[in-house]
């Protein structure tokens, strides 16, 4: 009796464990089924197991380098590392903390105090780091501690490699100035994608790459800019910044010839190395961002243009007096060894010879607002010149301000009229002053 009782506990025992593992079986395989046909439930588990187990990289492209004519480099890239902790991954701090603390060059109580401080993923410790520094880190293994590679822009000429017209390129593509914001789709490479499997340690696993998408680096530009010139026109500009003591600086060097832009010194300027770190200069450049009276200088350019046209007699000769009254207004020369007071009159080239401001008041007064007009705007002025600058300013032309209150053409008064023979009452921009002097070096065109 005893046997049969035992045995019949051993059976009803055996019968529970077998239900319940029937029951358990039928559970599983209905959860299985209710995963494979709930399209949320398992869209869910699917994206949380490839959360767990699947990692991606964005390798960078390359940016484009930027060279003098010569192939020079004025802007290219570098090669660095950021360090970035995972809090929650690292088992020794104290071990972490003191071995980084070396090598990225920050104290140690300040980089615990940080980690432990941070709530979030992905802490950023330093940045710009050279890679063999990264190197080391690497090599020491050091748990929930990662590095990531990428380029920096670098220029070797700092603010004498035509800083201001050569620009900045930032990480953000809003980050951009001068040459590298023109010619950013130009210059700016595209990044690739691998997608892989990690361990519990967020580091790939070998062989595991499931989909890789290659980077593309961009293309190199090579500017019109002859470096000797360049560095020489920069030497030059600062000396003559401090021996004049002004505001303000330009040399401009261009091929008359073609209107290549050969070299382009500014003061102010900046140093873009230095406009990475976030010390922000002098980065407008002066060369198309500010506007000036061209004065004398647009003398030879109004009887350049007059002649050409067939609207000045060059055997005419005005009388130069020291004194020209133009309705209650007096014009005088600039200096006395302006003046031309010459028995019959002075003819035109030898107005433009002495630079004399009666002379040319009487020119522009001949010639009438329209002609004036005519004659600038056919010597580039009053319009942008195309550049491949952002930002060109197209100048002012006379009576501008008054002009722009009105609707309707305003005849300009006599005396601004009498002005603009001599460069007054108008504003140009040193690079549209320099293309229309191109005009008389290379013979007209």
């Amino acid at each position: 009796m005893g046997v049969r009782k035992v045995k019949y506990h051993q059976y009803k025992q055996a019968n529970t464990l077998f239900s319940a593992f029937l029951l358990w079986a039928a559970l599983v395989a209905a959860h299985l089924f209710f995963l494979q046909t709930d399209g949320e439930t398992s869209d869910y588990y699917r994206a949380s197991l490839t959360e767990r187990w699947h990692s991606f990289e964005l390798p960078e492209g390359r940016r484009g380098d930027i060279v003098f004519r010569d192939g020079t480099l004025l802007a290219g890239n570098k090669k660095v590392a950021r360090v970035i902790v995972e809090p929650s991954l690292i088992v020794d701090l104290d071990h972490v903390v003191n071995a980084l603390a070396e090598l990225i060059d920050r104290p140690a109580d300040e980089l615990r105090k940080e980690i432990n401080e941070h709530t979030g993923r992905g802490l950023v410790l330093a940045e710009g780091l050279p890679v063999e520094t990264a190197l080391v880190i690497d090599r020491a293994y050091l748990r929930g501690v990662f590095t990531r590679y990428h380029y920096m822009r670098v220029y070797p000429y700092g603010e004498y490699g035509a800083s201001t017209t050569l620009g900045y390129a930032g990480k953000e593509p809003v980050h951009r100035l001068g040459i590298e914001h023109t010619f950013d789709g130009y210059l700016s490479g595209s990044a690739g994608m691998v997608e892989y499997r990690k361990d519990s340690n967020r580091r790939r696993l070998p062989g595991s790459i499931l989909e890789a998408i290659p980077k593309h680096d961009g293309r190199n530009l090579e500017t019109t800019l002859d470096r000797a010139i360049q560095l020489i026109c920069e030497d030059e500009l600062r000396a003559g910044m401090v021996r004049h003591g002004a505001d303000w600086g330009l040399i401009l060097v261009m091929d008359p010839r073609n209107g290549e832009i050969l070299a382009v010194a500014t003061d102010p300027s900046f140093d873009p190395n230095e406009y990475a770190q976030g010390n922000i200069g002098d980065e407008y450049n002066v060369l198309l961002h500010r506007i000036v009276e061209p004065g004398s200088t647009a003398k030879p350019l109004l009887a350049a243009y007059a002649l050409e046209q067939g609207w000045l007699d060059p055997r005419k000769r005005y009388v130069c007096d020291r004194l020209l009254s133009v309705g209650k207004y007096t014009i005088r020369e600039a200096a006395p060894g302006h003046m031309l007071q010459r028995e019959g009159g002075a003819a035109l080239g030898e107005i433009i010879v002495h630079s004399s401001n009666i002379g040319m008041a009487q020119v522009a007064l001949a010639l009438g607002q329209d002609r004036v007009l005519a004659a600038y705007e056919g010597m580039g002025f009053f319009a942008p010149s195309g550049i491949e600058l952002p930002g060109e300013l197209s100048g002012l032309k006379p009576y501008a301000y008054e002009q722009r209150k009105q609707a309707k053409r305003l005849k300009w008064p006599r005396i601004t009229l009498a002005n603009t023979g001599f460069g007054q009452g108008l504003a140009v921009t040193p690079l549209q002053l320099a293309t229309a002097f191109c005009i008389i070096a290379n013979g007209g065109y």
